[in-house]
């Protein structure tokens, strides 16, 4: 689920205190269909946007690519092999490993066929469509929901929630079932155990494929089916049965996603608090992570904290955090404690020390080197373009009568 508008949606980079996966409610004995179902989106966060929706029943497949506003960065380009390439004034989706371009739409647009391409598949099942995925994260619903609500002039979100009763998803349900059997539960794992093939994930569609099929496979009690989408009566019965345990319907999905936006929000009122330490190291940055998570946990936020400084300053926020925020840990409780007076009192704060740098000078050339070397040694120093006096001083010749005799006409 998504807590953070920074960071992946696991936390802000901080390990989570709540299970990612939510305890679902279930849904009452109706008639559903299942639907397998799966997104790529940009980043992790509420503002990203969708790359590609996916969804597959044996009967029929649903995929489309959206061009996102913004340029993608390094980690979404590895991860789903894709690029933006602009031509001019045009932008085009393609492909990494080939370089063909993809065919794609608006995000309103795919989100419009998306719904009408549900409201088909739904057919006779008038309870409504369980959309199924596997995520370890438990972050498409509430990044789906949050891309629907902004369009309120389409009616995106209303006419969802009439054909899709919840989501389910299959990490959980694998979880339950083969926690005896199987130690990892991601989609690559299970495939490769249960259907015996092992495929790439890079796209949504090959993901919503394999979530399908293996939660057909956990779910069917004969478990004669290969995998491969058999839509039999019984198998049908027996699925929905399972799945319909383990679905969250989407008002409480909705419900979740207004608690992450608000515990953004204190995420978001926090910042000058830790802002020093998310401009260090990683460790401090984990760091960071794990106090301000104890904060919002506890609905801490600078209002109340502001609050408490101006009531009693250092002792009023130590009291605050002892009481309110429940903070056992007294390592935790001075760090915060000290991160908090540091915000009010700047002066407190220690200044960072200037490192030396390691690195020379663009002045700096082997001749300095050599230079100094020869003034250490005792000798001048000399220049590059000056030669040392190499002159040696030779011993007079003797000289001669006839010598003589010539220097006295010479002088005459």
């Amino acid at each position: 689920m998504v807590v953070s508008t920074e960071k992946p949606v696991s936390g802000d980079g901080d390990s989570s205190s709540s299970p990612l996966i939510p305890k679902a409610e279930g849904l009452p004995v109706g008639n559903y269909r299942v639907v397998g179902w799966d997104l790529d989106f940009s980043g992790r966060r509420l503002v990203d946007e969708i790359l590609q929706i996916a969804a597959w029943t044996p009967e029929k497949e649903f995929s489309l690519y959206v061009m996102p506003s913004k340029d993608l960065n390094l980690t979404t380009r590895r991860r789903h092999k894709l690029k933006i390439v602009t031509i001019q004034r045009y932008r085009v989706l393609k492909h990494i490993k080939n370089n063909k371009p993809i065919k794609t739409k608006s995000e309103v647009s795919g989100l419009q066929d998306f719904i009408a391409w549900l409201e088909e598949v739904k057919g006779d099942a008038k309870d409504g469509i369980i959309l199924v995925f596997h995520e370890a994260l438990n972050s498409c619903p509430a990044l789906l929901l949050h891309c629907l609500g902004r369009y309120p002039h389409y009616n995106l979100l209303d006419r969802f929630k009439a054909v899709v009763a919840g989501f389910a998803n299959g990490f959980a349900i694998a979880e339950s079932k083969c926690s005896k059997t199987v130690t990892h539960f991601n989609l690559k794992t299970l495939s490769n155990t249960l259907l015996g093939k092992e495929e790439s994930l890079e796209s949504a569609a090959d993901r919503s494929r394999l979530a399908y099929q293996v939660l057909q496979k956990l779910c069917c009690e004969d478990g004669t089916d290969n995998g491969a989408g058999d839509s039999a009566a019984p198998n049908a019965a027996s699925m929905i049965s399972c799945v319909r345990e383990y679905t969250q319907p989407c008002h409480r999905e909705e419900e979740l996603l207004l608690q992450q936006q608000e515990m953004i929000k204190r995420q978001d009122a926090l910042r000058p608090v830790f802002q020093h330490l998310m401009k260090g190291s990683r460790k401090e940055r984990e760091r960071a992570y794990v106090l301000r998570r104890n904060l919002v946990d506890a609905h801490v936020d600078m209002t109340i904290i502001t609050e408490a400084w101006n009531a009693g300053q250092k002792d009023a926020v130590g009291k605050l955090l002892e009481e309110k925020a429940h903070i056992s840990d007294e390592k935790d409780r001075s760090d915060l404690l000290t991160k908090i007076e540091w915000h009010f009192v700047p002066e407190l704060r220690p200044k960072p020390e200037r490192r030396p740098s390691l690195k020379k000078g663009r002045r700096y050339s082997k001749s300095s080197d050599k230079t100094n070397g020869n003034a250490e040694n005792g000798k001048e120093p000399t220049s590059p373009t000056q030669s040392p006096d190499t002159t040696v001083v030779t011993p007079e010749k003797p000289t001669t009568n006839d010598t003589k005799e010539s220097q006295g006409a010479v002088a005459c």
